[in-house]
């Protein structure tokens, strides 16, 4: 908004420096954001000028590229990032769909993913379209709301969702109060192919009170505003205010209880040797970490595609909601395990290994060192030819490489489980097919089975395909095994997660005697169901194999820094992600990264006592600081002519 006012300064006075520190700041806030923002200034801007041309258009590049020259130090290392890692777990859809107009209004109207405006907006740009002042303006908001290829291209080109549009709710609000004004001083005349469009609307939105009420109350209040009366205005303020306190309801925001909860928890004093993961609300915790707390969750469009890739992919984490763009921690002890995660706070599933130190805090000393050197490999060709869940203590005992030993086999064993049903809700029935069986579940429904085994210090690996899921357009298939969960979304989802292969990884303390399985309202199949187990003591061991680093993380800007007695030539290991930017340091020396594991920093490592330092520094970072200084330089530059502009107008 207040780059909106900087504009109107910038053409009558030709004063940029508010304009450039407007969109420096819009930057800061929201680079995401901040390219739909500019967009919405420069529609602002030619509205504002009347007559277009090339000589304007560059007036106004050059306070912009200012602003993003300035913005370069957190522009330029972002934009590596995002160009590294691209999107993962969402499909590009097609150019042809891309061009063909939305069917429905919800960009503009009501839903709280888009402007979530009320009916009098739609009255607005209607209007707008018989005044030639304003016109192009209008035409222009329509195409954006209208044509998915915009939202496209102003969301980053990850999805075409209207959450883009929000930038533009000034000039919507802008146009619309323009336009009323326009129509009241000049006493148009309405017309019945405006009448006709200003209804459209009524023909694909939901017809429900507030809708009815909004659609009435607009229609009179105009005709009121423009044939009778000024005070009509504050008739039209009126179910504005009530939609937006009806679309704001909308939003599943964290409560306020729910966040105090879980930023106590995530307070908790930790040891600095290893991560502490949440299994406390970890969707709503995934991106809340402290400085000195290493974390494994991620919530984010874009992240570490191969990171994604190990979390989903080779140690079977389960997809428990619609995206697997979302990388939250759970209960996978072979996960636990690798990513180093000594300390987890959970109410709920606590892995096997983990012991309790305080009221719903456990910790596990036998989990990996973040960093750690080993000589057992296994190459990384062999590895792919692997099959699951033979994949999971392999990778776990040895280090994935390019031309390892491979000396190693699996000691996951297949299970024919014997179990008891031993409840069973009365809208859940299950049917024997061919492989497998049909769940027809009328609403959430459960089932108990009591296991007749012994499996005791065991881990059980379960796994199964999703098949023939009825109603999969209009809603999300889940199934929950002793509170792990895994889920199918709909495919109007979007991030579709096609997860029609479910894995569950279960393990704890206690004997694992029974399986409590939750079912998601529709009809599915269960097929091809396959369950493993290993015993707990093969990966229990793993961490007295390998030489660990003794020394402090994150601290004085550095990732790690410590000694390791290496008793054989091998391979350093870290629970890093994998990417640009990471510098390993042996005894002072820069060591060739490669990637371990699938997706991790490491590097080899000969035998004796090491000093080892770890530190990253954004890729960029140094251009992107002389960018911004250059960017500042030309910002007082812009300043000092505004104020010799100024002392020639009064000598004038």
């Amino acid at each position: 908004i207040l780059a909106l006012i900087a504009i109107d300064r910038y053409i009558k006075k030709g004063h940029s420096g508010l304009l450039i520190g407007s969109i420096v700041w819009m930057i800061s806030n929201s680079y995401f954001f901040s390219v739909a923002g500019i967009v919405a200034l420069f529609s602002y801007y030619c509205f504002r000028l009347k007559h277009f041309s090339w000589k304007n258009c560059l007036a106004f590049i050059k306070p912009v590229t200012i602003a993003i020259m300035i913005s370069g130090v957190l522009l330029l290392p972002t934009a590596y990032a995002l160009l590294e890692n691209r999107k993962s777990g969402s499909s590009t859809p097609s150019l042809f769909s891309l061009l063909i107009p939305r069917g429905n209004i919800k960009g503009l109207l009501y839903d709280s993913y888009g402007c979530g405006l009320a009916y009098l907006s739609w009255i607005g740009l209607m209007l707008s379209l018989k005044l030639k002042s304003i016109r192009k303006l209008s035409i222009w908001l329509l195409l954006l709301i209208f044509i998915p290829l915009f939202s496209f291209g102003l969301n980053g080109f990850l999805y075409s969702r209207t959450k883009c549009l929000i930038t533009f709710i000034p000039l919507i609000i802008y146009l619309t109060v323009y336009t009323l004004n326009e129509y009241h001083h000049q006493q148009i005349k309405l017309d019945i192919k405006l009448l006709i469009l200003i209804l459209l609307p009524l023909l694909v939105i939901d017809h429900n009170v507030i809708v009815l009420l909004d659609v009435i109350v607009a229609l009179l209040g105009t005709i009121l505003y423009l044939k009778l009366t000024k005070k009509a205005v504050y008739l039209l303020m009126v179910v504005p205010l009530l939609v937006s306190y009806q679309t704001n309801k909308q939003e599943e925001f964290v409560s306020t209880t729910t966040y105090q909860q879980i930023s106590s928890k995530n307070g908790i004093k930790v040891d600095n040797d290893g991560r502490y993961d949440l299994l406390y609300h970890p969707l709503d915790s995934s991106n809340l970490a402290n400085n000195n707390e290493l974390r494994t969750s991620l919530y984010s469009s874009i992240n570490n595609n191969l990171y994604n890739q190990f979390y989903y992919d080779i140690i079977k984490n389960p997809i428990s909601i619609r995206n697997r763009v979302a990388c939250l921690s759970n209960s996978n002890i072979f996960f636990q395990g690798m990513m180093g995660v000594k300390t987890i706070y959970s109410e709920n599933v606590v892995p096997i290994g983990y012991r309790q130190i305080d009221e719903n805090l456990y910790q596990n000393e036998d989990v990996l060192p973040i960093v750690y050197a080993t000589s057992n490999s296994y190459d990384e060709k062999d590895f792919d030819q692997l099959s699951f869940p033979m994949t999971l203590d392999t990778i776990y005992n040895n280090v994935v490489v390019e031309n390892g030993n491979s000396d190693y086999q699996s000691q996951i064993q297949s299970l024919n489980l014997k179990y008891l049903p031993v409840a069973q809700s009365d809208n859940l029935q299950i049917t024997a097919i061919k492989n497998g069986y049909r769940i027809n579940s009328d609403g959430s429904s459960s089932l108990e089975l009591e296991i007749t085994q012994d499996l005791t210090n065991q881990i059980l690996i379960i796994e199964f395909d999703l098949d023939k899921v009825k109603y999969s357009k209009t809603r999300d298939t889940s199934i929950k095994i002793n509170g792990v969960t895994n889920k199918l979304s709909s495919t109007n989802a979007a991030y579709p997660n096609h997860n029609d292969h479910f894995t569950y990884i279960l393990s704890q303390n206690e004997a694992i005697d029974k399986l409590e399985l939750s079912f998601s309202s529709g009809r599915y199949d269960l097929k091809n169901i396959k369950l493993y187990t290993l015993d707990y003591d093969v990966i229990k061991n793993r961490s007295q194999e390998v030489a660990k680093l003794e020394g402090a993380y994150n601290q004085n800007g550095k990732i790690a820094t410590g000694k390791i007695e290496v008793v054989q030539d091998g391979y350093l290991v870290t629970s890093l992600p994998y990417q640009d930017g990471y510098t390993v340091l042996i005894d002072g020396k820069v060591a060739d990264n490669v990637c371990v594991n699938k997706a991790f920093i490491g590097t080899k490592i000969t035998k004796g006592q090491h000093q080892i330092e770890i530190v990253f520094n954004a890729p960029l970072k140094k251009i992107g600081i002389a960018i911004s200084g250059i960017g500042v330089i030309l910002l007082l530059v812009e300043i000092k002519r505004s104020q010799n502009e100024k002392r020639i107008n009064r000598v004038d």
